[in-house]
């Protein structure tokens, strides 16, 4: 059975010291620094941001990204209205 998870060998990790996060979008991914998520209207020392592992594409925590994404999605509204 194949599975949807990357193997340990290709596994995202944000080098010491630095913030970058792995972002998805369909079947693309693209790596931002602290200055894009900002962008988005997320906080990038968000405690959730280490949480999952700074992978959006494969969190280690499934709760954090949610939570993130309630951010991103507040942020949004906010900035529309």
């Amino acid at each position: 059975m194949k599975s949807d998870q990357p193997s340990d060998q290709v596994r995202f990790s944000a080098p010491p010291g630095r913030t970058p996060a792995l972002l998805a979008y369909k079947r693309q991914f693209l790596v931002v620094d602290r200055y894009f998520v900002e962008s988005l209207g997320l906080d990038p020392d968000d405690a959730d941001w280490l949480a999952i592992g700074w992978d959006w594409a494969y969190p280690k925590d499934a709760e954090a990204r949610g939570r993130l994404y309630g951010k991103f999605l507040a942020a949004q509204r906010a900035a529309t209205a």
